[in-house]
């Protein structure tokens, strides 16, 4: 079976147009196919220019295999029939349901579409995120994953964080329990050097046109509120993200900065006066944070102490690791208008809300947030203040998926949009937990942890991993004898 030539999805090879869902590719007995093909699971919709199902993008011939690669959110339990399983650091299907209004089949499906875009490796946790529909984000992850070698978190979370600003620059919010909560993101996208976090950044803000934009290059606590009046309800994207934390930590010239930060996370006036500019006063202080950095810089500068600081907290965590499928410098060129100009479509195409609107959380909404704060908070190893700032932090992204959705005219957050939301905010909570077992591990540890994983990698290209490969791959490995004593480790396991 040939893949498609075209990331549009135009061009599908005329042998695999129909890549229907057979009973034998499911858990005998766990899903009938008539309940597949009543639902639309058959030749499923993926857009105006993705009628039929791409080879690529098809469900894994093993769900089990599909369920448990990361993905976040299982399904196992949509139908009765289904056996009860665990998922890698997600909400397992056993017990689902118990989520939903029993007559909601509306989520039950859009569950089960979404397993349709799974694909058998790193990425498939990302298209687990990603709605059936949602043309901005599945044709903008396509294009990436097609055009590029960049690890798909990183356009994923970029694109989230730019439509968060694009909201709050039109003062766009929801009312719940009395209160206003606005759009303002706060993340950090942890990925290797060179990842091209910089360049994903750019092919977004180029494409969706985002204006709001605070300047990055701000040093002070002064200069910063100085920027902050000037550009409110905006988007701030600063790269070497741990440094800042470092010093806001560390210099006295720039703890300031942290309390004014923190105002802003609750959305309270700032005042500062100064002899030159007099007194300076933001109402309703609101910005969405993009901190970008390398993965092994972070962890050396940010200690776990830190991470669990009432601080870092306010901050979602993503770890963008390179994708087997599509190592690092397997792609020469990126068509870099091409991209742009498939996200400007997408994006062009999304339902856009009002300014000033006012959105609300519907009543199955509000339960469906409930019990997946309580199914979540107690089946994870992250500090319990860590787990609620994630969690709360959902009812932002299911706006965000309300607007992807093309429900922007619709004032209410349903269940769906939540359930969604979930789903992304499960990347954060298995990105915490890896990042916490880093900070235990022993240097020794370290090393034979990414030796097993060197050895995994040469395997898939059929190659036997030797001592001198592990001297070029780690820094930290110096002679041939530490390598062969790491790696004897490693095979004797």
């Amino acid at each position: 079976m040939q893949k498609n030539t075209d990331v549009e999805g135009i061009k599908i090879d005329k042998k695999s147009k129909s890549c229907q869902c057979r009973v034998n590719d499911l858990e005998q007995g766990a899903m009938p196919t008539e309940y597949l093909i009543s639902n639309g699971f058959v030749n499923v919709s993926m857009g105006e220019a993705r009628r039929d199902l791409c080879p690529e993008t098809r469900i894994s011939s093993s769900p089990k295999k599909a369920l448990n690669a990361n993905a976040g959110i299982g399904l196992s339990v949509i139908s009765k029939m289904a056996n009860a399983r665990k998922v890698n650091n997600g909400i397992g299907l056993s017990g689902f349901f118990k989520f939903l209004l029993k007559n909601d089949k509306k989520l039950v499906n859009s569950y089960l579409k979404g397993l349709i875009f799974f694909k058998n490796s790193l990425n498939s946790r990302i298209f687990s995120v990603i709605p059936p529909k949602a043309l901005f984000l599945e044709d903008s992850i396509i294009a990436f994953r097609d055009l590029t070698d960049i690890p798909l978190e990183i356009p994923l979370f970029v694109s989230i964080h730019l439509l968060s600003a694009y909201l709050l620059k039109l003062n766009v919010s929801i009312e719940f329990k009395n209160q206003v909560i606005k759009s303002d993101a706060w993340g950090i996208i942890l990925a290797t050097s060179g990842a091209a976090k910089s360049y994903t950044e750019s092919r977004f803000e180029n494409s969706m046109n985002i204006d709001n934009i605070l300047n990055s290059g701000v040093v002070s606590a002064a200069a910063f509120v100085e920027e902050l009046s000037k550009n409110n309800n905006s988007i701030w994207i600063k790269d070497e993200f741990a440094q800042l934390l470092k010093a806001m930590k560390n210099q006295p010239y720039m703890q300031e900065l942290k309390e004014y930060l923190l105002k802003i996370y609750d959305n309270k006036t700032i005042s500062r006066t100064t002899k030159k500019q007099g007194e300076t006063i933001i109402e309703n202080p609101a910005i969405t944070i993009l901190g970008l950095n390398v993965y092994e810089s972070f962890l050396k500068n940010i200690d776990a102490e830190d991470l669990i600081d009432g601080f870092a907290q306010r901050f979602n965590y993503t770890i963008a690791k390179p994708d087997s499928d599509r190592p690092p410098l397997s792609v020469p060129i990126y068509d870099t208008g091409k991209i742009e100009k498939i996200i400007m479509r997408a994006w062009n195409k999304t339902p856009k809300p009002e300014e000033n609107k006012i959105y609300y959380i519907s009543k199955a909404a509000e339960k469906t947030f409930i019990n997946s704060f309580l199914k979540l908070s107690g089946a994870n190893d992250v500090p319990a203040s860590f787990s609620r700032r994630i969690l709360y932090k959902s009812l932002k992204y299911a706006l965000i998926y309300h607007i992807i959705l093309g429900k922007a005219d619709k004032t209410k957050i349903d269940d769906t949009d939540i359930a969604w939301a979930v789903r992304l905010i499960s990347i954060h909570i298995e990105d915490v937990k890896t990042m916490l077992r880093e900070y235990s591990f022993s240097e020794l540890e370290k090393k034979v942890a990414r030796i097993e994983e060197l050895k995994k990698e040469f395997a898939k290209i059929g190659r036997i991993l030797k001592p001198r490969d592990i001297i070029r791959h780690l820094n930290s490995i110096k002679t041939v004898s530490e390598a062969t004593a790491i790696l004897n480790i490693v095979a004797s396991d």
